[in-house]
């Protein structure tokens, strides 16, 4: 119950819902014609690593992949229900947990998710190479408001996000719609 008066809260403190959001996607960054990321990745990121802030603890290489597939997914035309002009509309629970990432992150408003996606998985993918400087020169602003130092330091100690189990079952719900196997769906 406690939950569900969080996500209200949020929702009206967001105004995101029922008002119509245009969609803001994101391609996946592409390496060696690939995309860095699959959506089977990008959804384990999402239901795994950002609904447990223990699993991103002290990791903000990890943190930077799983806010990036959360800003990524946030746009895919599947989980928003933008089905053109039959039925435009982004679906509130990923609107809300996309505001509350970016204000975790301190993104600033208005900026484009491409940007948000591919500076984040660019940090991540230089922590990984332990390459620190390059991953601070991605999370730069005016994109990133905290600077380099404070977002790597909020990447490594991600919280519990209110609006995650909401948009995690709407997940849920569409890869159920697309009977899609995936490491959380059995075919």
């Amino acid at each position: 119950m406690f939950r569900f008066v969080q996500v209200v809260l949020l929702c009206s403190a967001l105004s995101a819902c029922g008002a119509y959001v245009p969609l803001d996607q994101a391609r996946m960054p592409m390496r060696a014609d690939a995309p860095v990321l699959s959506e089977s990745h990008a959804i384990g990121l999402v239901e795994y690593q950002l609904a447990d802030p223990a699993s991103t603890r002290g990791d903000p290489e990890t943190g930077a992949m799983a806010a990036a597939a959360g800003d990524w997914l946030a746009g895919q035309d599947g989980l928003n229900g933008d089905y053109g002009p039959y039925k435009p509309g982004v679906r509130p629970a990923w609107v809300m947990f996309r505001r509350e990432l970016r204000a975790v992150l301190g993104i600033a408003p208005g900026t484009p998710s491409q940007v948000v996606v591919d500076r984040l998985m660019a940090a991540s993918l230089a922590l990984k190479a332990a390459r620190r400087m390059e991953a601070r020169n991605q999370l730069q602003p005016p994109a990133f408001t905290l600077g380099p130092d404070a977002t790597l330091d909020v990447l490594g100690r991600l919280p519990d996000f209110a609006t995650l189990p909401l948009a995690s079952s709407e997940l849920q719900s569409w890869l159920h719609r697309e009977r899609r196997c995936s490491v959380l769906l059995d075919c």
